[in-house]
């Protein structure tokens, strides 16, 4: 599981199935066989991570939020 958000599938990590066991063992055993696939989704992520500040991670799920209870309230 992981934030869609934030996650580049793929390039800056995975994002596994809720609650799934098997997905998260699957994308370790995938990291762990490969050591070129870790250094450049680690690479790739610390270097979006330096681009993106918590404020603005915090703004747009703050956002998320209020669309949904807005959604909500007119339901």
């Amino acid at each position: 599981t992981g934030s869609r958000s934030l996650v580049d599938v793929g390039v800056t990590g995975f994002l596994g199935e809720a609650d799934s066991a098997e997905s998260f063992v699957k994308h370790i055993r995938t990291l762990a066989s490969d050591a070129g696939l870790r250094r450049r989704m680690g690479a790739a992520a610390r270097e979006h991570s330096m681009r993106t500040s918590w404020d603005d991670v915090m703004g747009q799920m703050l956002g998320y939020y209020r669309n949904i209870t807005a959604h909500s309230a007119s339901a």
